[in-house]
């Protein structure tokens, strides 16, 4: 076997590696809170499917750099939806926004306050805001016009959270 294919790994082992080195920092979290929901389970089947297997032809110097809404990254590898769990710190959505901002990055925020978004957009990073498909469309709307107002560069939906308890909100 190819020693580069070697040392892939798959989104399995990645997310395992994750647990691990949690652990080694005394934080014993397991996503989603212990539980496996129907949205999880099929992401987590659908990731599982993948598998890359890099070609490299002549060597060439490269460049990563883009422009996407109107915000020029270094990096077009982004952080995914997050949301800041009762079990991590306050700061660590800032912490984890600094650190993209930095990669030259977005960050994408999914559930939590109007504070936490302010936190995260302070640090200068690209904030792109994902919203949920509340059943009910002012809070749909709401959420929309507080991200609008305070900068994100984008706006998206999170449309597998409709499998969870918020579909009926």
């Amino acid at each position: 076997m190819d020693k580069k294919r070697e040392k892939q790994l798959m989104p399995f082992e990645i997310y395992q590696k994750g647990i691990e080195n949690l652990k080694e920092m005394n934080v014993d979290w397991v996503y989603p809170g212990g539980r496996r929901g129907p949205a999880v389970q099929a992401n987590r089947a659908y990731l599982e499917s993948l598998f890359f297997e890099p070609r490299f032809f002549d060597p060439v110097d490269i460049g990563t750099e883009l422009e996407l809404f109107g915000t020029k990254l270094r990096n077009p590898v982004f952080c995914s939806a997050i949301s800041r769990r009762p079990d991590m710190p306050e700061t660590c959505l800032a912490e984890i926004a600094k650190g993209v901002a930095k990669a030259g990055s977005f960050i994408m925020l999914g559930i939590g306050g109007s504070e936490e978004l302010q936190s995260a957009i302070d640090t200068g990073a690209p904030v792109v805001k994902i919203v949920k498909p509340y059943r009910n469309t002012e809070q749909i709307y709401k959420k929309v016009r507080d991200a609008e107002s305070r900068g994100c560069v984008a706006l998206g939906m999170d449309i597998d959270h409709f499998y969870g308890w918020m579909a009926s909100l």
